[in-house]
């Protein structure tokens, strides 16, 4: 059967994880957020919630370098 080892694969890894989480010996945490953002130049710019002039962070980005 083509894909059963990777499917087999992936039902044991989703086993393992189930009891991780079940012995509390794994505890998933996270923040997501979606924040108004523009490019300029390499670097991402983040803006206040509902206010383009006020710049709140700047995410900088390196240049693609070519060889």
């Amino acid at each position: 059967m083509l894909g059963g080892e990777a499917k087999r694969v992936f039902e044991d890894a989703e086993k393992m994880l189930d009891e991780l989480i079940a012995n509390g010996d794994l505890e998933a945490r996270g923040i997501v957020g979606f924040y108004p953002a523009n490019s300029q130049g390499d670097d991402i710019v983040l803006w206040a919630p509902g206010n383009k002039e006020i710049p709140v962070a700047t995410l900088h980005g390196l240049r693609q370098q070519v060889m």
